[in-house]
């Protein structure tokens, strides 16, 4: 055990290991996580969704396929319900992009499969960066590049030079589809590091 060697050291406390492994020793406690339940996965797309109504017997059952499809991921399910609401989409449509690339795999730019993110999640952030028009996408790839992990990007980088209000809209829009977040003084940008593997595995030589 990794750490064994410094657990006696926490005798009067308590000490939290996340990991996907089995614990191999007997004094070690496991604790599994699963994911959300269905329904609390369908309540949390529902209220991310901030429609002014409760949804009628038709939207939920869609909302709960939708839920399905995206496996339950709360960053999954954030990233599409940004889309579908910024952009107007409807959840059959949206359904319906989902059931058509079911059996898609995940795969890099190089062809070989990826085993470092959910290819449902790959999906939706592939479709959220299509609806992105070119000054965004482009913002979007610079941040991926130059995103160290986990720490937050300084907005300074940015503000000084010509073209900080195209910046500053883009990174708006960056935000409302959760691909970025800001800390809570807006000084800082930070991407998801899953969201960022995924774009810079997407940038070609011809798009720099």
């Amino acid at each position: 055990w990794m750490v064994s060697s410094i657990l006696p050291l926490f005798a009067n406390g308590t000490v939290l290991i996340t990991t996907p492994l089995i614990p191999i020793e007997t004094t070690v406690r496991a604790l599994p996580v699963g994911a959300m339940s269905i329904e609390t996965a369908t309540e949390l797309f529902t209220s991310l969704l901030a429609t002014q109504r409760k949804p009628d017997r038709l939207a939920a059952s869609m909302a709960t396929r939708i839920t399905a499809a995206l496996e339950r991921h709360p960053l999954t399910l954030r990233i599409a319900a940004a889309a579908i609401q910024k952009f107007g989409r409807k959840l059959e449509e949206f359904h319906a992009l989902l059931e058509s690339s079911a059996g898609v795999k995940g795969t890099c730019t190089s062809g070989t499969l990826v085993a470092r993110w959910s290819p449902m999640l790959a999906r939706v952030i592939d479709e959220a960066i299509s609806l992105l028009d070119l000054p965004t996408l482009a913002t979007l790839r610079l941040l991926a590049c130059i995103a160290p992990q986990p720490a937050f990007i300084p907005l300074e980088l940015f503000e000084n030079r010509g073209d900080w209000n195209q910046t500053r809209a883009c990174l708006s829009t960056l935000e409302q589809l959760e691909l970025i977040s800001f800390d809570s003084a807006r000084k800082s940008v930070l991407i998801h590091r899953t969201v960022r593997e995924v774009i810079r595995d997407r940038i070609s030589a011809s798009d720099l």
